[in-house]
């Protein structure tokens, strides 16, 4: 494994927040698209957002997600949107996945969120069109194909 130099963006930062030396940021990114040896499942995520910060669900677990893996895109360098730090330079990464529930009752409560204007659904094809209009980099499909040259 090729070592990266990186370390937490804070000490309580659980997410992917990461700090490494901009020489680094094509071997991380090498590593990230690989898909291997990392965290792969956007349960995390789900369960930050839906329970933790919004709590529009009360749990989630894995026997009640069924996802699939679209893409992941990569958007240019950008400065930090840190106040102070703005001459560091940013990388997001975002992973895309298809996102079922697994039971009528769940996905009932999640389109009542819908409804409430509290989430925002949104197709594959909106995904792709509001990713081209930002210009980002060539977007990568879970076969490894480009989405756009």
């Amino acid at each position: 494994m090729v070592r990266l130099a990186m370390k937490a963006h804070t000490l309580l930062d659980t997410s992917l927040r990461l700090d490494l030396p901009l020489a680094k940021l094509a071997d991380f990114q090498q590593w990230f698209l690989l898909r291997f040896q990392r965290e792969v499942s956007p349960l995390r995520e789900l369960k930050e957002e839906l329970v933790e910060e919004f709590k529009l669900l009360d749990s989630l677990d894995a026997e009640q997600i069924i996802f699939r893996y679209l893409w992941t895109d990569l958007p240019p360098l950008r400065p930090s949107v840190y106040p102070g730090k703005e001459y560091l330079k940013t990388q997001f990464l975002f992973e895309v996945f298809d996102i079922s529930f697994s039971s009528k009752a769940l996905g009932d409560r999640i389109l009542a969120q819908v409804n409430a204007g509290k989430i925002v659904l949104a197709s594959e094809k909106e995904i792709q069109d509001a990713f081209s209009l930002l210009d980002h980099n060539p977007l990568l499909t879970s076969e490894g194909r480009r989405l756009f040259a």
